[in-house]
């Protein structure tokens, strides 16, 4: 997973469509919430919800740490 995870990110660097030094290791991370999700409650709102967090925040131009 790790792998694809990292060639999807690589091909997304080189399109300049995320900020730069994303890292597979930050992707797992930021999405780690997903899996705690209850699938008994109102899972698809939250998993979409989420992911619109950790996408926003991987778009290029966002701001960026420091």
């Amino acid at each position: 997973m790790v792998e694809a995870i990292e060639a999807l990110l690589a091909a997304n660097h080189k399109a300049g469509t995320i900020r730069p030094g994303v890292t597979a290791d930050d992707f797992v991370l930021a999405i780690a919430g997903i899996w705690q999700i209850d699938s008994r409650g109102d899972w698809q709102a939250q998993s979409a919800w989420l992911l619109d967090l950790v996408m926003d925040g991987l778009r290029a131009g966002a701001p960026t740490r420091g």
